[in-house]
């Protein structure tokens, strides 16, 4: 197991405002390194995408607060960093986002390329604001296959982790 040491952890709701502020704190972070400008770009742009993939997509039952929080870590060691999100998910969404995850992971860079262009080319904008190209981005800018798990929590949801890797060369 790699250690790694934590630079930002929060659980709780993702607002607007939240978000802003999460924002400012790891910006202020990573320009506080003395990592290359390419690595602190990625990573904040990495951010950025898992952040909003929370805020868009994360099943929200206000009756539970375990499933009503979701969390955020940034950690890093020597080689690399690692964001890792964990939010509810509807079960019935599970299916779905597996496979695009597996598919994105069978994926080379040229095909994360073509595949983003495919995308742009054909999308319209989803009601939630995107057009299915988030995990893709996080993808192709982290230059690791996406780690994910889906750990069952109720008969409505499970809970989704994603952890993202970027080395700092």
């Amino acid at each position: 197991m790699i250690d790694y040491k934590i630079n930002l952890i929060y659980q709780g709701e993702f607002n607007k405002s939240n978000l802003n502020a999460l924002l400012d704190i790891t910006e202020n972070q990573l320009d506080a390194t003395n990592e290359k400008n390419n690595v602190r770009k990625k990573v904040y742009n990495i951010i950025i995408e898992c952040l909003q993939n929370i805020s868009k997509h994360a099943y929200i039952d206000f009756s539970n607060k375990e499933t009503r929080y979701s969390t955020f870590i940034v950690g890093n060691n020597d080689e690399c960093y690692s964001i890792c999100t964990c939010n509810a998910i509807k079960n019935e969404n599970i299916e779905h986002l597996k496979m695009k995850l597996l598919i994105i992971n069978s994926l080379d860079k040229q095909g994360l390329k073509d595949s983003h262009t495919d995308i742009i080319s054909k999308t319209t904008i989803s009601e939630v604001g995107g057009a299915g190209l988030g995990l893709i981005d996080i993808a192709r800018k982290s230059g690791h296959k996406l780690e994910f798990d889906f750990i069952y929590y109720n008969e409505k949801c499970s809970l989704f982790i994603l952890k993202v890797k970027v080395s700092k060369e």
